[in-house]
């Protein structure tokens, strides 16, 4: 989804994370159901006899989604992806074209993921980037002449706006625009804190990455709050115009340059298979248990996190919520869509900037 899907911290982000993960517990005391009333102490689910367990205790039922016969309660401590997709409808939201977002909307998501997160992480971790987060400034992003617009078929995308020669770096997104959960509870608290519409931009942006620990392996999930989130996978009959710049170790920083000489009007493309794995959501325990994704390879599906990573996003239908970043869809997601009438906009989308 990656940007939806798009930028890996450098090796000394990696090792910092590496260290604070394990002994990180996120505080989910204060978070609160910002929907109406979906579940009720009563066996009936009756509003007239039982009590909202929302607001009595609204980490233990945050809300309910009902599949069939299947009623999954869902908090910030236990949904997969799949039910957060589904309690905010993600599906209808995407099924119309989504707006290029403005920087107050940016600004907007970035607030809010730091007034979520715990600030001794996020001050380790800038002192350790030697750079500051600045959430609520406007930052620049691009290093070359692109732009955001809508791809045909594809959602969003970033564009060249001239002739770009390969070798030219095209962006880099400092610090401040990126999101990073160490822990499966921050990143669901993060979604049940900000609009619908926009939370289904945020899932389908956001891919995993495995950092390596001392005695173990853990997954880590990233978001680039910024228009880079727009970059888009080169599957199919794409060509890859864009390349990451790597460190000594081999691994992604967070710029890219053009690999090829890029003509105006071309939509830049990166593999997001250099950086990401879907089956990475199991690890950081957002995916549902029920499937295995080493068996899962049935394409209608919207829960299978095994398709292959180059597999087109053309069906809308056959969307997942949760296999990394594309830039604005994820990688078998339709995701240029947004239904307006079923999620009311933030008011984030209407500001001057």
């Amino acid at each position: 989804m990656h940007p939806s899907r798009r930028f890996v911290w450098v090796m000394s982000w990696m090792h910092l994370v590496s260290r604070i993960v394990p002994a990180l517990m996120e505080d989910t005391s204060s978070l609160s159901a910002p929907l109406e009333c979906l579940a009720f102490s009563d066996d009936n689910n009756d509003a007239s006899n039982g009590e909202c367990l929302n607001e009595s205790d609204p980490l233990t039922v945050f809300a309910k989604t009902k599949s069939g016969d299947d009623v999954r309660y869902c908090n910030a401590v236990n949904c997969t992806t799949d039910d957060i997709w589904d309690l905010f409808q993600c599906d209808d939201i995407l099924e119309n074209e989504r707006p290029i977002h403005d920087d107050a909307t940016w600004r907007y998501l970035r607030k809010i993921y730091q007034e979520t997160m715990d600030p001794n992480f996020l001050s380790e971790v800038s002192a350790d980037e030697e750079e500051p987060f600045s959430f609520e400034t406007d930052v620049a992003i691009f290093q070359a002449p692109i732009e955001a617009r809508h791809s045909p078929g594809k959602g969003r995308g970033l564009f060249a706006k001239e002739d770009i020669p390969a070798g030219t770096t095209l962006f880099r997104a400092p610090l401040s625009t990126h999101a990073i959960f160490p822990t499966d509870v921050s990143f669901r608290k993060y979604l049940l804190m900000i609009p619908a519409h926009l939370a289904c931009d945020v899932m389908v942006w956001s891919y995993p990455v495995l950092l390596e620990l001392t005695n173990s392996t853990t997954g880590v999930i990233c978001t680039d709050l910024s228009e880079t989130s727009f970059l888009n996978d080169a599957v199919d009959d794409d060509k890859e115009n864009a390349k990451c710049h790597t460190d000594s170790d081999g691994i992604c920083e967070m710029s890219y340059y053009a690999s090829t000489n890029i003509k105006a009007g071309d939509e830049i493309l990166a593999k997001y298979a250099d950086f990401s794995s879907t089956e990475l959501w199991w690890d950081v325990g957002l995916r549902s248990k029920g499937w295995d994704y080493a068996n899962d390879d049935d394409d209608d599906d919207r829960s299978n996190a095994s398709e292959e990573e180059d597999e087109g996003e053309d069906e809308p239908e056959e969307s997942d919520p949760a296999d990394g970043k594309d830039g604005d869809e994820m990688e078998e997601s339709d995701a240029e869509d947004d239904d307006d009438d079923d999620m009311e906009e933030s008011d984030t989308e209407d500001e001057d900037e």
